[in-house]
């Protein structure tokens, strides 16, 4: 309602009165509620300071005024200066018990005294004087006021906490608590705000909640399928992260959001084959090296080895430049990219990004292990035994390290060298998880070596101590329609 008034020809002209006073210097007096709607109208528009001068300036001409103190004393709170807010609300003698001014002694309960379970405790009865108010005026319980409230608390958990660092399942308690009061969502104002704010806060479990509500009531709400899809994408769900994309871009067959996400979508489930045309499509629009690795890796996957190998190097160029920004992500990236290497056999690249990871991580089995392949492939024998050994010594469970550079090995078909490790393995005395994996991983050597008599002896001991294994290693080799107490016997009656 006041945005609409703000909007009115009444209050422009009380808002150009002010204004003018100020620019030539005199004084322009008003009613405290005049003064009162120019600073909320200051806060609207991100004024604060304005604000403060507003409320001044009123008390100037309605001295201790306790209506326009208490307005004062709410931007001082949404400036964080609480203090300041304290020694105004303290001495609150009419207003003491009204509404507004409570939900500022709970704010400052929250933002000065820490105290999370009284502030809470507050904005409670805060929420029930409105919605009992509301009910006496006739309207109900889940009208636009008393949904306001519920957003202008969860907004004050995220805002009024040092440097926004809060408590995340507090808030997301809040925002359930809306869904399910309020539910449907999309009608009113609130639930666009309450959609606004799980979005910037990034809160993707939150925002596949609201969203999938709003967008019930309201299919064109601007990128909101986008902001869903994304939002699925994050939480795993990328057949739903699809389809949502599939909406947007009936919407807008321009969405390039969209589109990104779905390529990324094909890319985690790893259907490469529909992931590349989309990837193609945004590089083409684009050309952003971001995208590259994911790009990279669909190209390689698809058996287009050369442009592979060259997004390779654009997405190492992009890496390059984010080095300072996040260590973390900088390392990943680099594992990813050193991956591809092992795809298109660039031995150069590999363990050129190999090394530069071991600079930020030298203890990395990860790296050791990549950094022992590549080495290999180049045939320095006795400086990749030297990579995986330091693997191993890195490693808190010898026996799965282990098994991750026989997996490294197999796949550039060292498998006669990744039998002596395994074989090493069975003779060490290990309680990791993964001895029993070992019979497993030496069946499908043996399979690749075509040693029937070997094979068979893993085979029959794997199946009783990994039958799981059975199905991840022989996957390529077992007919679709067999049942997985079926595998054994298929492979016994049909080895090659």
């Amino acid at each position: 309602m006041k945005d609409s008034y703000f909007e009115s020809e009444e209050f422009k002209e009380i808002l150009e009165r002010y204004e003018s006073s100020r620019k030539q210097g005199y004084t322009c007096y008003l009613d405290v509620d005049d003064y009162v709607d120019i600073a909320d109208y200051y806060l609207g528009v991100m004024r604060a300071d304005d604000g403060i001068d507003v409320t001044d300036a009123g008390l100037d001409a309605h001295p201790g005024n306790e209506l326009l103190l208490s307005v004062k004393s709410s931007i001082l709170i949404y400036i964080h200066d609480y203090e300041g807010a304290r020694q105004i609300v303290d001495d609150l003698v009419e207003l003491s018990d009204d509404k507004d001014v409570f939900y500022q002694k709970a704010q400052l309960k929250y933002a000065l005294d820490k105290d999370e379970e009284t502030a809470e405790e507050m904005f409670r009865e805060w929420i029930s004087y409105i919605e009992k108010e509301e009910e006496d005026f006739g309207n109900p319980s889940t009208s636009e006021y008393v949904r306001e409230s519920y957003v202008h608390v969860i907004t004050s958990f995220i805002e009024l906490s040092d440097n926004r660092v809060y408590d995340p399942e507090l808030v997301k308690r809040w925002v359930e608590e809306y869904i399910v009061v309020f539910e449907p969502l999309g009608e009113y104002n609130s639930d666009l705000i309450l959609a606004d704010i799980v979005r910037d806060e990034f809160m993707s479990d939150m925002i596949e909640k609201v969203y999938s509500q709003i967008l019930v009531n309201a299919p064109y709400a601007n990128f909101g399928w986008t902001v869903l899809a994304t939002a699925q994408n994050v939480n795993g769900k990328f057949r739903e992260s699809i389809e949502s994309c599939d909406f947007a871009l009936a919407v807008n067959p321009d969405d390039w959001d969209a589109k990104i996400t779905k390529a990324h979508d094909y890319y985690a489930l790893e259907d490469y084959d529909k992931a590349l045309p989309l990837f193609e499509e945004v590089m083409n629009k684009f050309s952003d090296n971001s995208q590259s690795l994911p790009y990279a890796e669909c190209l390689l996957y698809c058996n287009h080895i050369d442009e592979g190998r060259e997004q390779l190097y654009r997405a190492l160029e992009f890496v390059e430049t984010i080095k300072d920004k996040d260590k973390t992500f900088y390392v990943n990236q680099l594992y990813s990219i050193s991956q591809g290497c092992l795809l298109c056999d660039d031995i150069e690249l590999g363990r050129k990004v190999v090394d530069m990871a071991l600079e930020e991580a030298p203890s990395d089995v990860s790296f050791l292990l990549n950094k022992g392949i590549f080495l290999l492939m180049d045939g320095d024998y006795e400086k990749s035994l030297s990579s995986f050994l330091d693997a191993l010594s890195n490693s808190s469970d010898y026996v799965s390290t282990c098994i991750s550079v026989v997996l490294r090995l197999i796949y550039k078909n060292y498998d006669k060298l990744a039998l002596d490790l395994l074989d090493g393995c069975v003779n060490i005395k290990s309680d990791s998880p993964s001895v029993r994996l070992i019979s497993a991983y030496k069946a499908y050597i043996y399979y690749r070596l075509r040693d029937y008599q070997n094979f068979m002896v893993e085979l029959e001991t794997a199946h009783d101590e990994c039958p799981e294994m059975i199905e991840s290693l022989f996957a390529d080799v077992l007919p679709p329609t067999l049942s997985k107490d079926e595998y054994y016997d298929y492979l016994v009656n049909n080895p090659f």
